[in-house]
């Protein structure tokens, strides 16, 4: 039978309380006994010792004796007559109330016979010695009462010692129990195989026994989440986090989602057990649009048992529906901070109704929180050195007479083409749409390398000089280059390869045509291709030092002439579907002057949501 140590201290707590309590009303019931015996048999004796009754009956024999039947008569026979009878009856009412029988109409027929005088005085010793024996018998009572006291107090005094000793012999056991297993617990911080000793028979030791089991558990659980390799994409390390997350719970579904700067919700890698995936990577819709925001405000995890239900009668969206057709009916969403910044969501699916309590989303809450620095590390590595590179890139347009806007419009203008491109193709990852909206700015990012009397002449460059311009494609390949040869001695992974891509791709042409390397058709890498597009666009509908803007018909009907011979054809025709999103950006960020604030009411438009 399990023991209580706290409950065996509140048992023996209350039962000294009770006992010093008891002990005491019975000491001062003792002490109010005695103390009432001893007023009591001051009050008998004084009864007894002011007795004047054997006086008066002497008086009354002297009167007889001396006037014998005449003394009946006499006014002093009379007059003592009276107070000896009214001395008998108050001395018979003070006795009565002690139990002890006064005879005061005996006395007065002995009296009233004068023959009986002597029976008076034997009469009033039994009286006494009544009285006597009233008083001993209560010292005897009373002094049996102090012995039943005193053993009554011993053995509660007893009973507490061997009380506190049975608390202190399982305090001990508990204490001893604890101090062996906070060196379990020690073993397991430190990454040893650890087995808790199994708990005596008290219900604290028991209940630590289970806390210490799950302590260890989340121990271990933590250990190997941050045993997850940090380098790598995040595609190269979510099936490590989908296998450590389903050893401690029955996950089917796991994913990671990227808030970006424009409020859009892009879904990234994801692991299923469905047999087929329709919630894709790539799938884009603005957080206005799903019950996200409300997670992003509360800051807190959200548990949905019921997907089907929810989309049902709560909220619909396209994600929810896409999930519902994966198979999935349950849901922990959790929403990713870094310095108090949302940058993202993990999610957990199980294809069970009713699959998760408090304990599991708390679990996944601090799975994310534990892998958010590995899961996001590529992220937020690559979206530093793209603002790097943007300001970079910002520096040399400047210096080329340009302002912050051109580098915003070809952002946009890429990451537009390059989401609508992933609509159609599932090989282009969410990555690679990222990759363009940051990297983009960089696409000239060589002419910081160009002599001034050439990169700022007023009219069209002459041959050699145009030869020259030419070399900044090469150096932005070579600094691009540099850039990422230090990143990889120091995080190993090739964070630079698309920006590369812009860079070397950007004037090169679909017909083969164009410079350094004269590449063609799909030897030119998509980025490259994608650049080229929106470059010559914007290069069309902004003024330059040797033309003027020209209107929109205008340069869309130079640039349809370059269809399948400058520009990839598939590209062309992804940015002529998009092209009232083009026009919106352009709308927005058109040449005024004024420096834009970054991305300023401008939204992203993916072809995917």
């Amino acid at each position: 039978m399990k023991r209580s140590v706290k409950m065996n201290i509140k048992i023996v707590f209350y039962f000294i309380i009770i006992s010093i309590v008891s002990v005491v009303v019975l000491i001062l019931f003792v002490d109010f006994l005695g103390m009432k015996l001893r007023s009591d048999e001051k009050l008998l004796e004084k009864i007894v010792q002011n007795n004047s009754v054997l006086e008066k009956v002497e008086m009354l024999h002297s009167l007889y004796h001396d006037y014998g039947e005449k003394a009946f008569e006499t006014r002093e026979y009379i007059a003592i007559s009276h107070n000896l009878e009214k001395e008998l009856k108050t001395t018979e009412k003070s006795l009565a109330d002690f139990s002890i029988p006064f005879p005061s109409e005996t006395i007065l027929s002995f009296v009233k016979a004068n023959s009986e005088y002597s029976k008076v005085p034997p009469e009033l010793y039994k009286i006494e010695n009544r009285v006597q024996e009233w008083i001993s018998s209560k010292e005897q009572f009373l002094s049996k009462l102090s012995s039943v006291s005193l053993k009554i107090v011993l053995v509660v005094f007893v009973s507490i010692g061997i009380g506190v000793l049975i608390i202190g012999k399982d305090f001990m056991r508990f204490t001893n129990y604890i101090i062996k297993n906070t060196e379990v617990l020690d073993s397991s911080i430190n990454g040893f195989a650890v087995e808790l000793s199994l708990p005596p028979p008290i219900s604290e030791a028991q209940a630590v026994f289970a806390v210490l089991r799950e302590t260890i558990k989340e121990i271990q659980f933590n250990q190997e989440v941050l045993s997850l390799e940090e380098a790598g994409t995040l595609e190269d390390i979510m099936p490590k986090i989908f296998e450590t997350l389903n050893k401690h719970m029955n996950v089917d579904r796991a994913a990671f989602a990227f808030l970006d700067s424009f409020k859009n919700v892009i879904a990234e890698t994801a692991v299923s057990k469905a047999r087929e995936t329709h919630l894709k990577e790539g799938f884009t819709t603005n957080i206005e649009k799903t019950s996200l925001q409300k997670l992003l405000d509360s800051k807190q995890n959200r548990i949905i048992n019921d997907l089907e239900y929810y989309y049902n009668n709560v909220h619909k969206s396209k994600p929810t529906e896409l999930l519902l057709k994966e198979g999935m009916k349950s849901s922990i969403t959790v929403p990713v901070f870094m310095k108090g910044s949302c940058i993202g969501f993990f999610f957990v699916n199980s294809m069970k109704k009713d699959a998760f309590s408090e304990k599991e989303a708390l679990q996944v809450t601090r799975f994310a929180n534990l892998i958010k620095g590995i899961s996001f590390s590529s992220y937020i590595n690559q979206e530093l050195i793209a603002k790097a590179t943007r300001a970079f890139a910002d520096l040399v347009e400047k210096k080329d007479n340009e302002t912050g806007k051109h580098l915003t419009r070809v952002s946009l203008y890429s990451h537009l083409i390059a989401s609508k491109l992933a609509s159609k193709n599932r090989n282009i990852s969410p990555k690679f749409v990222r990759e363009m909206l940051w990297f983009s700015p960089a696409h000239d990012i060589g002419k910081v390398g160009i002599p001034d009397h050439i990169l700022l002449k007023p009219g069209r460059l002459t041959a050699d000089e145009f030869e020259i311009m030419k070399t900044h494609v090469t150096i932005g390949e070579k600094i691009i280059d540099n850039m990422n040869e230090s990143l990889k001695g120091n995080i190993g992974i090739d964070f630079l390869k698309t920006a590369k891509e812009i860079i070397m791709g950007h004037h090169e042409k679909w017909d083969g045509s164009g410079y350094p390397r004269g590449l063609k058709g799909e030897e030119i890498p998509l980025a490259g291709r994608i650049t080229a597009v929106v470059d010559v666009f914007d290069a069309l509908t902004s003024k330059r030092s040797y033309k003027p803007a020209y209107s929109l018909e205008k340069s869309l009907k130079i640039m349809h002439s370059g269809r399948g011979s400058h520009f990839d054809p598939l590209v062309f025709d992804a940015f002529m579907e998009s092209f009232d999103e083009v026009k919106i950006i352009y709308e927005k960020l058109r040449d005024t002057g004024k420096e834009p604030k970054a991305f300023e009411g401008i939204k992203i438009f993916n072809g995917a949501s």
